[in-house]
């Protein structure tokens, strides 16, 4: 009995599994904002992304009905290789099976009290080879954040060009700092 339940419910998730990865696979990017991310004194920290996503119209009810799971599962790098993490995402559905998302993302190298606002109060920039790895990062000039979408493989690289010195600058504004051995 318990493994006739255990197979109907592992074939129920490899079902929901296979429908997401079809829903992801047929998602259309609709359009791409960017802008600064600010903080509340208005100190430029990242990126915030506005898209909308239309999925088909079968996947709504099976997005919905799983709300804590990402709607994307993007990612986000900017030459020379630094990555970019999200601090927050938010979704809303429009008509017509489109989701408007607004993700607000920072690079890597920064502090966790602005990664991680509210459960973190490290103040130390992260940087992944010391010294000499921080001064190529904050002399690169000013490029666009690439994008990648999904399990769609879609690429897409936002409007505005930005530099991470912009950035460092303004999370040292906010009370970030250089900490030895980091």
């Amino acid at each position: 009995m318990f493994w006739g339940a255990g197979c109907a419910v592992q074939q129920y998730r490899a079902y929901q599994e296979s429908l997401s990865l079809q829903a992801m696979q047929q998602a259309r990017l609709v359009g791409l904002e960017d802008e600064a991310l600010l903080t509340p004194r208005g100190n430029p920290i990242g990126v915030r992304l506005r898209y909308r996503v239309q999925y088909p119209e079968r996947a709504i009810a099976l997005l919905a009905s799983h709300p804590s799971d990402p709607l994307v599962s993007n990612a986000y790098w900017m030459p020379p290789n630094i990555t970019f993490r999200l601090v927050s995402q938010r979704a809303d559905l429009l008509a017509g099976g489109i989701y408007a998302i607004t993700d607000d993302l920072v690079p890597e190298f920064m502090p966790g009290f602005l990664t991680r606002p509210g459960r973190s109060t490290d103040r130390c920039f992260s940087w992944a080879s010391r010294t000499s790895n921080r001064v190529a990062i904050l002399d690169t000039p000013a490029e666009p954040l690439h994008v990648w979408l999904s399990d769609s493989y879609r690429q897409a690289q936002t409007a505005h060009a930005y530099a991470l010195r912009r950035f460092y600058v303004g999370a040292l504004n906010e009370g970030a700092r250089e900490c030895e051995g980091r």
